[in-house]
């Protein structure tokens, strides 16, 4: 099972191991971190924060299934927030975030 139950979270596999980016926790709260699980060693092993400005729930997500997750708008906060403009890429490799230009306009998913 997932640390933490969630909904309208957002994941992708980078090799052997499984992210899973933000979600509600409930309608008041969301998860403001990526838990990662090891296919090999079949445990959740890891917990990255967020960019405090990044959104948690609603993302557009892709990967190149090899290091980088690409995170783009979506909804920071929980109860139906505004819709953002940024983005953010995952170097799985550093494990560090970097922020990408803005989109033109707020979208969510």
């Amino acid at each position: 099972p997932s640390p933490v139950a969630r909904y309208d979270a957002a994941g992708c596999r980078l090799k052997g191991r499984y992210y899973l980016l933000g979600g509600y926790s409930h309608l008041d709260a969301v998860c403001s971190f990526m838990d990662v699980f090891d296919f090999e060693a079949e445990t959740w092993c890891e917990r990255i924060a967020l960019p405090p400005d990044m959104a948690q729930t609603h993302v557009g997500l892709a990967t190149d299934g090899e290091r980088f997750i690409y995170v783009m708008t979506g909804q920071l906060g929980p109860q139906c927030s505004p819709a953002i403009r940024t983005g953010y890429v995952y170097d799985a490799a550093h494990g560090a975030w970097s922020e990408l230009p803005s989109l033109p306009a707020a979208r969510y998913a």
